[in-house]
């Protein structure tokens, strides 16, 4: 009759769908997955087809997030550009507070070096009346010590 007993089959365990994957080799799972049984209609619902779906869906979220920060730090250089065009422009027409200060530091000390240069033009005008006076007086005390007066 049998060769196994009643109650061989009762303990003999039933294979399941992942006992054949996790037994099958790499050639077998790929040839198996290349085309679903039920067609495309099939890959829709597979896993598959959702990890495909995720992945996509993840890296359009990671380039639109791209795009969207090189279109605002555009956006904020192009304000920045304006701002200091502007600066730029003032700078070039009215001068700067800083060189406004120093205009009127410098104004102030070029008016005393005026005044000093002033007098020093009065004193020097005396000059060639002194130095004649000099040659003339060195003249006369040569002619006294030697004896001509």
């Amino acid at each position: 009759m049998h060769d196994e007993p009643p109650n061989a089959a009762v303990l003999k365990k039933k294979e399941t769908k992942s006992d054949l994957i996790a037994h099958a080799t790499i050639e077998e799972y790929l040839k198996a997955h290349s085309k679903p049984n039920g067609g495309l209609k099939s890959f829709f619902h597979s896993n598959l087809f959702v990890a495909l779906l995720l992945w996509i869906l993840s890296q359009a979220v990671i380039f639109g997030g791209f795009i969207i920060s090189f279109y605002m730090k555009s956006t904020q250089l192009s304000e920045w550009k304006g701002n200091t065009d502007a600066t730029i422009k003032r700078m070039d027409d009215s001068g700067t507070i800083y060189g406004k200060f120093t205009d009127d530091k410098e104004k102030q000390d070029i008016a005393v070096l005026q005044d000093k240069v002033s007098k020093l033009e009065q004193d020097t005008r005396q000059l060639p009346v002194i130095e004649s006076e000099h040659k003339r007086l060195t003249k006369d005390v040569d002619d006294l010590t030697h004896g001509k007066k």
